[in-house]
């Protein structure tokens, strides 16, 4: 998992403690793929019944159907080189940045990268906003604003966190809706990027930490049908 850094700095070694901390037990469980229990496939007829009786599709029967793309230690250490990367862009800048969460999905991560900067003497400044167009479904829908950042932008450098850059819509309405309230600088973390050929015009990730294949993933903050955010690992549906 690698950080992309568009801005042209350099990287320097890290000098937190984390960066040399010997390597910390792990409890056997959901996230670890080589420790994974095996579990049978569900019956794909059985999930079609449900959708055609207006049921919820049920977690459990997902995880039978899925695949474990990144696991927990993976992640871990995407989110710290994604640190290092954001510590290096931001050491000369007088104030902190305005660390903004896309909500629901982006919750899990920023907490986790806001950790991991502030393990390196790095400050952010909270906020968040809520602006979906999944609602909950396997594909998009029209872009709904729940709410918006109460904190002025004008003037400052943002930094945008979400789960997952996709086909774009969402962080491009977002982004571009920083840029109309005078923000100066407006970047993009996310844990995710798919790999696909759909992406808008328009939006990038300036730090990205893994990326997913082209089809339905959930975990560590993505949902299945608004289950399974917590899951402490990158889920695929088999193809």
């Amino acid at each position: 998992a690698v950080a992309r850094i568009p801005r042209g700095r350099g990287r320097k070694a890290a000098e937190h403690h984390g960066a040399h901390r010997a390597d910390r037990p792990r409890r056997a469980g959901l996230g670890r793929a080589d420790r994974r229990r095996a579990i049978p496939r569900c019956t794909r007829g059985a999930d079609v019944a449900r959708k055609g009786n207006g049921m919820t599709p049920r977690l459990e029967d997902a995880l039978r159907d899925a695949e474990i793309i990144h696991d927990w230690d993976a992640i871990e250490d995407a989110i710290e080189d994604m640190a290092d990367a954001i510590v290096d862009d931001y050491a000369d800048d007088a104030e902190p940045p305005l660390f903004i969460t896309v909500m629901h999905g982006g919750l899990h991560f920023a907490a986790q990268l806001s950790f991991a900067l502030g393990e390196r003497g790095m400050d952010v400044q909270f906020e968040y906003l809520h602006a979906t167009r999944y609602q909950g479904g396997t594909t998009g829908s029209r872009l709904a604003w729940l709410h918006r950042p109460a904190t002025p932008l004008r003037g400052r450098n943002v930094i945008l966190v979400d789960d997952i850059l996709d086909e774009g819509h969402t962080l491009l309405a977002v982004q571009r809706w920083c840029e109309d309230q005078n923000a100066a600088d407006v970047r993009i973390a996310v844990l995710a990027e798919k790999v696909h050929e759909r992406r808008i015009e328009g939006v990038e990730a300036d730090y990205c930490g893994v990326e997913v294949p082209d089809r339905y993933v959930f975990g560590f903050g993505m949902d299945y049908h608004e289950q399974g955010r917590n899951l402490p690992a990158i889920y695929a549906l088999r193809d």
